[in-house]
């Protein structure tokens, strides 16, 4: 996990252009907190200023391209460790943080906005029995989530509400979906949620289920990575059978009725191992195992391998 936290950096810092540091960040070095924190870093997200932020083992950290900087509960102006879940978006302004209810934290002005928290949370977990989670922000700061529906005398349940609301309403129910497997990530589009299990996606609307979107079945399937590039074109990474090399990078442009996957001579280095996508606007990144970093740019298909560049670079982290 901490080196997939060092590439990840580095690819923010190959890719972003922030006001505050003039131009391109240059990772020198990273000063790691005593203990093992960071190992646990779950989200990244770069703020309007082009501060780093990163979700870690509970805690807050900042990284201004130097040193990383644990933020104290007194500038967030709650309890850290209550975190369910961090909503944060490099198209929104506002990070959206689920504690027992919903708050909206201003990093620029490093504090909370006065129109949080969002009062209903805690009375849904009341009401449906279950918590808010996979907590997600779209168009007009509306939100997205899932709860799973908690039975009484019942250990495990697959069924999960999908939920839907803003700060001044509330979240309703949209509608319902099994889920016997997942990775932790949804997504939105065109305020419509995108729901990945292992061997599908899902799409609702505002009146419920819109689509299921199928893979090629196998015995054991997994879908390890959703993004969603500048132009609004959704990127997975599926494999039939996750104890083979059979791998493949599939896209979902507007308007399309299922994935497609990329033609032979467009794919990634090493694209039919294990692998994951990252997003950045006009780009899209793909790690491989063993350890492979190219990019394509969206608009051509232009692509560049930084493999070797970011290998040179790693032997000069502090281990």
């Amino acid at each position: 996990m901490r080196f997939l936290l060092i590439f990840s950096l580095l690819i923010l810092a190959f890719s972003s252009t922030a006001q505050s540091f003039q131009g391109h960040l240059e990772i020198e070095n990273i000063t790691f907190p005593e203990g093992s924190q960071l190992a646990y870093a779950t989200d990244v997200t770069q703020d309007s200023r082009g501060l780093i932020w990163l979700w870690a083992d509970q805690d807050f950290y900042t990284y201004n391209g130097h040193k990383l900087a644990k933020v104290p509960d007194e500038v967030m102006g709650f309890n850290k460790r209550a975190t369910r879940r961090v909503c944060w978006d490099k198209s929104h302004p506002l990070f959206y943080i689920a504690l027992d209810s919903i708050v909206a934290y201003d990093p620029a002005a490093g504090k909370l906005v006065d129109d949080s928290p969002l009062p209903s949370s805690s009375a849904l977990q009341s009401t449906l029995g279950g918590q808010l989670g996979m907590l997600t922000v779209g168009r007009d700061s509306t939100f997205w989530g899932i709860m799973e529906m908690r039975e009484k005398n019942r250990a495990f349940n697959n069924d999960y509400y999908i939920m839907r609301g803003n700060l001044r309403n509330g979240f309703r129910v949209v509608d319902t979906m099994s889920i016997f497997w997942y990775y932790d990530v949804t997504m939105v589009r065109n305020d419509h949620f995108f729901v990945k299990t292992r061997d599908r996606i899902e799409e609702f609307d505002a009146a419920g289920s819109v689509q299921i979107y199928s893979f090629p079945a196998g015995p054991d399937p997994v879908m390890p990575s959703m993004v969603k590039d500048g132009e609004n074109t959704i990127w997975v990474v599926y494999s039939p059978d996750k104890s083979k090399d059979e791998y493949g990078v599939y896209y979902l442009k507007e308007g399309q009725s299922e994935f497609t996957r990329l033609a032979k001579d467009q794919r990634f280095r090493q694209e039919e191992k294990r692998g994951a996508l990252f997003a950045d606007g006009n780009y899209i990144w793909h790690r491989g195992y063993p350890f492979t970093l190219s990019r394509m740019r969206v608009a051509d298909g232009f692509r560049e391998d930084f493999t070797d560049k970011i290998v040179e670079q790693s032997l000069h982290f502090p281990f």
